[in-house]
C-alpha cells in the first residue's frame, strides 16, 4: 500500500471532526475524499461534496530543510488612556509595542518591490530563503500617538492629533557566494536570480540586520468655525481647517536595500545606491473643508 492509501484513513478521520468555520460551505455538508496526487513534498487529496470541490493537502517533507517553512508572526502590547470630552476638553492616547517577524511578507515582497500579489520569488529557490528570516517590513516597534480637541467657546474648536514611530530595518540583497552549496551544479542553479539574496560581499546580511530608516514624527491639526448664521440651519454646517505635518517634517521612509549588482556567477559589485532614501515623509499639506451634514 503507498503512502496516499495509507494516509487516506487519517485524512478521513481528521476533515470528519473538523467545523468548518472556516469553510462555511462545508459545513454540514456530507462528503468523500479521494486520493488525487503525490508530490515530492506532500499529498493532495480531492475532498467532493456534491458539485464542492477542494484540494486538501498534506505536507510530508521540506526542501528548505525547516519545520516551519513560511513564518510569519505578529506580536502587540498596547498601552491606552482615555479622558472623555465634557465639553470643553478630550484627551486621549497610546503606546504600542510591535513586532513583525517572519521570512516572508505574505502575497507582496516589498524588500524589492513585487507587488504583483502571489507573484513573489519567495520559496522559489532555497538560496532565496536563506537569511530571511527577521523584521519583516511592515514591523515598526514602537509607536506612541496622543489626540485631543479643546472647545474654548460653542463656535469654535481645535483638535490636534501626534505620532511617533521607530524606523524600519533592512538588510542587504545582493549576490549567493559561490560555495553556499557543496555541490557545484546546485550553487549555479540556486544562484540563478542573480541579485536577489540576503548576501553581500560574500557575507550574510539576513534581513533587518544592516540599515534602519529615520524616526517619524509628525504633527497634525485641525481648526473648525461654526458660524453664527448655521445655527438657524437644518443639520450641522461647519468651517474646517486641517494641516498636516505642521513642522514639514521630511523623515526617510524607505531606503534602497540592493547592496550588490549581479556581475556573473557568485560575483557582485557593490551598488552606489545602496542605503539611499526612496521615500519621503509626506510634506506638509493644508485642507480647506465646508461640511453641512444633514
Amino acid at each position: 500500500m503507498n503512502l496516499m492509501n495509507e494516509t487516506l484513513v487519517q485524512v478521513k478521520e481528521y476533515l470528519a471532526n473538523r467545523n468548518w468555520e472556516d469553510v462555511p460551505v462545508m459545513q454540514g455538508c456530507k462528503f468523500e475524499v479521494f486520493p488525487l496526487a503525490q508530490g515530492e513534498y506532500n499529498l493532495n487529496y480531492l475532498i467532493v461534496s456534491d458539485s464542492i470541490r477542494f484540494v486538501f493537502r498534506v505536507n510530508i517533507g521540506t526542501q528548505i530543510n525547516r519545520d516551519d517553512q513560511i513564518l510569519y508572526e505578529y506580536k502587540a502590547l498596547e498601552f491606552t488612556f482615555n479622558r472623555p470630552f465634557d465639553g470643553t476638553w478630550d484627551l486621549n492616547g497610546s503606546y504600542t509595542y510591535s513586532t513583525v517577524r517572519g521570512n516572508t511578507e505574505g502575497v507582496v515582497k516589498s524588500d524589492n518591490g513585487q507587488d504583483d500579489a502571489g507573484l513573489t520569488q519567495d520559496f522559489d529557490l532555497v538560496g532565496v530563503m536563506l537569511n530571511a528570516d527577521g523584521p519583516l517590513p511592515t514591523e515598526n516597534e514602537h509607536r506612541f500617538k496622543v489626540w485631543g480637541s479643546y472647545q474654548p467657546v460653542d463656535w469654535f474648536r481645535v483638535g490636534g492629533r501626534a505620532i511617533v514611530q521607530s524606523p524600519r530595518k533592512y538588510g542587504c540583497i545582493g549576490v549567493l557566494p559561490d560555495g553556499t552549496f557543496s555541490d557545484p551544479q546546485r550553487n549555479t542553479y540556486e544562484g540563478r536570480y542573480d541579485d536577489d539574496y540576503w548576501f553581500c560581499g560574500g557575507q550574510p546580511t539576513p534581513r533587518g540586520s544592516q540599515l534602519e530608516s529615520d524616526w517619524l514624527t509628525q504633527l497634525d491639526l485641525s481648526f473648525t468655525l461654526i458660524p453664527d448664521f448655521a445655527k438657524d440651519m437644518p443639520g450641522q454646517f461647519q468651517f474646517r481647517v486641517d494641516v498636516f505635518n505642521v513642522f514639514d517634517s521630511s523623515a526617510e521612509t524607505d531606503l534602497d536595500e540592493q547592496g550588490e549588482n549581479f556581475e556573473g556567477q557568485g560575483v557582485g559589485s557593490p551598488s552606489e545606491f545602496y542605503g539611499t532614501p526612496t521615500a519621503y515623509q509626506t510634506p506638509r499639506r493644508i485642507s480647506l473643508v465646508a461640511q453641512w451634514k444633514f
